[in-house]
């Protein structure tokens, strides 16, 4: 049995702690200034609208009500206001080639994430937690199968329980360490970026070969630069909103493709720039919070969320370009 396989055995077996441990985890990482948020025990996702807390900390009776019974899991808010990044391996086969071929890196600031970073053992695979010192968004890693979990992914973490039965346990006690040059991140743990979907909605492209110009540069947030009802009416063409006194939310029909709506049941929150269809059956509904943009052109476009905020992040620095947008 190899190291890693024994350290993984040991953690597996550690008990369940007595009392309070989903709490007492809960509390220890909201300490560290990052935001934990209940989660199914079945599904992994939020049972709260959870958006609102991604850059404000909530004050600790929320969280001790949040968690004050055991029967949920913990989940760690990504990027936002504790810059928490998560490395998250498909198979524990991937983590150790990752982890073998990063110990060869000439970065010893990664050599010592690889050997002594705070790792967590998961239902099939191994989670490796850093911090970053810039907005990082999430994406997807072909070479090591693994998700990078940034601004607006969440990580499930110990106690935690996977739907399979297994427990989320620490395989160590080690450091989370920061990583302060965004490219060292890709360096490490390298993305393959898709634009393959680009085009299928060709309402938002007005100019492709310009917008490509625009793929390289710096991180922006799009949730916010794009304003929803710009989004809106981009994806979806043309469409009466309708909105209340106070002008912050509107009703209109959906912009899910294949959701043929002819009672205006999509929701605008003009303010928090999120929506929300209010038939159950469409993907552009949760019962636990309301969608960014991010989110929404992911489901519409049928792409993971990397490939969703960089096609996104060309339409907005091609509208800013053209001063379209603010």
């Amino acid at each position: 049995m190899s190291v890693v396989s024994a350290d993984i055995q040991i953690a597996r077996e550690t008990p369940r702690r007595a009392g309070h441990p989903t709490l007492d985890a809960a509390l220890h990482w909201y300490k560290q200034g990052i935001v934990p948020v209940p989660c199914s025990l079945t599904t992994k996702r939020p049972i709260i609208e959870w958006k609102e807390w991604q850059y404000e900390l909530p004050d600790m009776h929320r969280v001790m009500r949040w968690f004050i019974t055991n029967q949920v899991n913990i989940g760690l808010l990504c990027g936002g206001i504790g810059k928490l990044c998560v490395l998250d391996f498909d198979s524990r086969i991937q983590y150790i080639n990752w982890r073998d071929d990063t110990m060869l890196l000439s970065s010893a600031l990664w050599g010592q994430i690889a050997e002594n970073g705070y790792k967590v053992i998961t239902g099939r695979g191994v989670h490796v937690y850093i911090k970053t010192k810039f907005a990082q968004p999430s994406y997807r890693c072909d070479k090591y199968k693994a998700d990078v979990k940034g601004e607006g992914g969440i990580a499930i973490a110990p106690p935690s329980v996977h739907p399979s039965g297994a427990m989320y346990t620490p395989l160590n006690d080690g450091d989370i360490y920061v990583v302060a040059c965004q490219q060292e991140l890709l360096d490490a743990v390298p993305p393959v970026s898709s634009m393959s979907h680009r085009g299928r909605h060709a309402g938002i492209w007005d100019d492709i070969e310009s917008m490509a110009a625009c793929y390289n540069g710096p991180y922006v947030d799009v949730r916010s630069a794009l304003p929803i009802v710009d989004f809106v009416q981009d994806i979806g063409g043309e469409r009466p909103i309708k909105y209340g006194r106070d002008k912050r939310f509107g009703l209109t029909r959906c912009i899910y493709p294949g959701h043929k709506d002819s009672h205006a049941s999509m929701r605008i929150d003009t303010v928090r720039n999120t929506l929300n269809c209010s038939s159950t059956s469409c993907p552009l509904h949760s019962d636990s919070y309301w969608l960014n943009v991010v989110d929404v052109y992911k489901l519409i476009c049928d792409m993971d969320e990397y490939d969703a905020y960089m096609e996104l992040r060309q339409y907005v620095l091609f509208n800013k370009s053209k001063g379209r947008l603010g």
